[in-house]
């Protein structure tokens, strides 16, 4: 296989008293048919060509162009450009001025997914449409860039704002920030699927919501809990959440009363100071708490007064709800009912679910008494 050749004409160029030659690099694609390209740096992104053969070495053409010096009264063609500074010479071609500033060291042509940043004055990728809003941050958005190759600086949102799914400030009330503290013990292993397809289906009825993850018990121990979620929330995590129940699978009993603790330990960090919801989900009461008690009625009361202190706390103390879903449910009921009663809503005792069905009629009737708005 031949190698594209490369004319370049110089009689345009040849006019006038000249300095010395300057050595212009030229990039030099091969062409579409052949399927072969190179980077800017000279290495080459692929090494075969569509019909598998090899190609040959990327072609970086090294031409010395004498560029002129404009005569007595003449406007031109000299150049002029901040010495050693990259620019744009029109939006497919980047180029770097020499040490004096009278002319091009190097430049390149972009690339098909490229544009010559009016920023950096280099061939950068696309990544934006011009005046794109998105969020920048739980309370910051920010615009697309005039080329589409950054964004700007972000803009804060006001005082108890965030910003939502559109790149746009709402009131923290407007949006739904939901946690689900999820019981992952063995037991749970029969309904892991359908937890799984309920927790799904709430990202397309509730775009604008941010979602975030916390299991328990701790992955390999039997007892023990987490200190920190497994998928913090936010507004893109839906994803992290499900490939979580694709890659985990259930394992111990359900210290639900740790590990609702260590929910309110974290809420500050959790929900930023700007409310939200818990959604308990499990199919069986505390196992763990307390096994030094040995009074059956004492260690009921003790976990139902703790379930019961750490709902209260949530809502007084940071403004999170707390809805709680038992599906399949064989435990205490008084365990479950003490969280759902406290916890800030108008639900006193929780909500049972049987099926995948009635697990996702649950999950999203609790979305929906969030009330999500989308503001102006």
């Amino acid at each position: 296989m031949k190698a594209p050749l490369v004319a370049v004409a110089m009689s345009s160029l040849l006019l006038g008293a000249c300095p010395e030659p300057e050595k212009v690099i030229v990039y030099v694609p091969y062409p579409a048919e052949v399927g072969g390209d190179v980077s800017a740096d000279g290495a080459s992104d692929v090494q075969t060509g569509n019909d598998g053969a090899t190609l040959p070495d990327p072609i970086i053409i090294t031409v010395e162009i004498a560029v002129p010096d404009p005569g007595p009264g003449d406007d031109g063609p000299g150049i002029t450009c901040s010495p050693d500074a990259w620019y744009c010479i029109d939006n497919r071609t980047s180029a770097k001025c020499n040490g004096t500033g009278d002319g091009h060291a190097e430049y390149w042509n972009c690339k098909p997914a490229e544009i010559c940043s009016q920023f950096t004055g280099r061939c950068e990728e696309v990544i934006c449409l011009p005046g794109e809003k998105q969020c920048a941050s739980d309370n910051a958005w920010t615009l697309c860039g005039p080329d589409g190759t950054s964004y700007l600086p972000p803009t804060l949102c006001g005082e108890d704002q965030l910003c939502n799914g559109q790149g746009t400030c709402v009131l923290a009330s407007c949006i739904g920030t939901v946690l689900f503290l999820v019981d992952v013990s063995s037991s749970m292993g029969t309904h892991w699927e359908a937890v799984k397809g309920s927790v799904s289906s709430l990202e397309g009825n509730n775009p604008f919501a941010r979602f975030g993850l916390w299991t328990f018990p701790k992955e390999g121990t039997i007892c023990e809990t987490n200190d920190a979620p497994a998928v913090p929330i936010g507004d893109a995590s839906m994803p992290q959440i499900l490939n979580w129940f694709d890659t985990h699978n259930p394992y111990g009993q359900t210290p639900l009363v740790e590990a609702y603790q260590n929910v309110l330990t974290n809420a500050a960090t959790l929900f930023n100071g700007q409310g939200g919801s818990v959604v308990v989900l499990s199919d069986g009461a505390d196992t763990c708490a307390y096994p030094e008690m040995v009074d059956p009625i004492a260690l009921s009361e003790q976990k139902i007064a703790d379930l019961t202190q750490v709902a209260s706390a949530l809502y007084a103390n940071h403004d999170v709800t707390t809805y709680v879903i038992g599906y399949e449910y064989t435990g205490d009921p008084a365990q479950l009912n003490a969280m759902a009663a406290n916890g800030g809503t108008d639900y006193l005792t929780y909500t049972e679910a049987g099926s995948e069905q009635e697990l996702a009629n649950a999950l999203i009737e609790v979305l929906d008494d969030l009330k999500l708005c989308l503001g102006p």
